[in-house]
């Protein structure tokens, strides 16, 4: 069974910060830098997929990586129930789904950013 955890990308301050807890009614997230936790009323969340990369880094939805030798860079997804990317040559929804008890650190996939941060890894 995978980690159930978030992060949250705070469209104000336009920056990625750690889930603290989450309700019905609010987000609250916390700043690692300056040791506190607020309430984020304008954010985006985004799911842990329960994977690692090779380097041990876990991997978020929103998160961009380089995967299996392809020089262009995918954006990580959540798409029908389970999480992925979209295809390399035809543009279709490539999912991770089964693949949890797989190790992925094994496999040549690397986060090298996220969506929201580096849309510039993207190139559409």
């Amino acid at each position: 069974m995978r980690e159930i955890k978030f992060r949250a990308w705070c469209k104000a301050k336009k920056k990625l910060y750690e889930v603290y807890s989450i309700s019905k009614y609010e987000i609250v997230v916390y700043d690692t830098l300056n040791e506190k936790e607020y309430l984020c009323e304008d954010c985006v969340l985004l799911q842990y997929t329960g994977l690692k990369d090779k380097n041990g880094v876990e991997i978020y939805e929103g998160d961009v990586i380089h995967a299996f030798s392809v020089e262009k860079p995918l954006e990580v997804v959540y798409r029908n129930g389970a999480f992925g990317y979209f295809g390399v040559f035809h543009n279709s929804f490539e999912s991770f789904a089964g693949n949890y008890n797989f190790d992925f650190s094994k496999l040549d996939i690397e986060v090298i950013g996220n969506f929201y941060e580096n849309k510039e890894l993207l190139d559409d």
